[in-house]
């Protein structure tokens, strides 16, 4: 059987987005809670969950998130002669 190479449409990391984007919105919520006094029985939890959740997920889907295919260039310092005292 041969194998067909199809393009993937995927790019990012779309479970890595969501899991910050909840976070994102749970801290959210905490802190206005403490700052702004926003009452613990409040809808806005939920909202505020929810958009952080489809937000990490749009940003994990679109953005720059992948890996790098080029490598990094080796930098190299010359360090000095063997007996060679430097300040």
């Amino acid at each position: 059987m041969a194998r067909t190479h199809r393009k993937q449409s995927r790019h990012g990391r779309p479970v890595l987005g969501t899991i910050c984007g909840i976070l994102f919105g749970l801290f959210l919520s905490l802190t206005l809670t403490v700052y702004a006094g926003i009452p613990l029985n409040s809808v806005l939890y939920y909202v505020f969950t929810a958009a952080g959740l489809v937000l990490g997920l749009v940003l994990g889907l679109t953005g720059p998130f992948g890996r790098n295919r080029r490598r990094a260039p080796v930098v190299t310092v010359p360090q000095p002669p063997p007996g060679r005292v430097t300040s």
